[in-house]
């Protein structure tokens, strides 16, 4: 169903997400793995950190201390509540992740673009404060009303360079 409306960006976000949630060896998907794809990607969120003045290596770095991978030794994981058995191969979304991706699947239609790209994929993570990503992005400063301003003013003043994963 996402994938109907998703930039193809965005669609290898979220690939790029499950890798980073496997290379952590866990076995959800939480916004931690989305940021962490993201700060990887050079989608338009990577342009809207950059103007912004983020230092991606501190944030990834911080984002890594804060998602807590698998102990190798004892072959345990923080496991998320509510959090059931993958069906299939497939990784459950936590909760905070669902959030943020449906606060994206609202903030697309009210800009009017077409489609969720990776800036709204950013602003999804931002308003949701109490998870992983939110709580380390708002730590290093970053805050939804300036993201969310800066990333519209991009948009205003090139929209096709800043368009470039399909969508903003």
């Amino acid at each position: 169903m996402w994938e109907l409306v998703l930039t193809p960006a965005v669609q290898d976000l979220m690939r790029s997400a499950k890798e980073q949630a496997d290379a952590l060896g866990h076995e959800y998907l939480g916004t931690e793995h989305i940021l962490l794809a993201m700060l990887a990607s050079r989608g338009t969120a990577s342009q809207v950190l950059t103007r912004l003045g983020v230092d991606r290596d501190a944030l990834r770095d911080h984002m890594l201390e804060v998602a807590e991978p698998r102990n190798a030794q004892w072959g345990t994981t923080k496991r998320r509540s509510g959090v059931r058995p993958p069906p299939r191969g497939e990784l459950p979304i936590t909760a905070h992740a669902k959030l943020a991706m449906e606060h994206s699947f609202e903030l697309a239609p009210e800009l009017s673009h077409p489609a969720v790209g990776t800036a709204h994929m950013l602003l999804g993570l931002l308003h949701t404060p109490g998870s992983p990503a939110g709580a380390v992005m708002n730590h290093k400063g970053l805050s939804y009303d300036a993201t969310r301003q800066l990333a519209i003013e991009m948009f205003a003043e090139d929209p096709a360079s800043f368009n470039a994963d399909g969508a903003p």
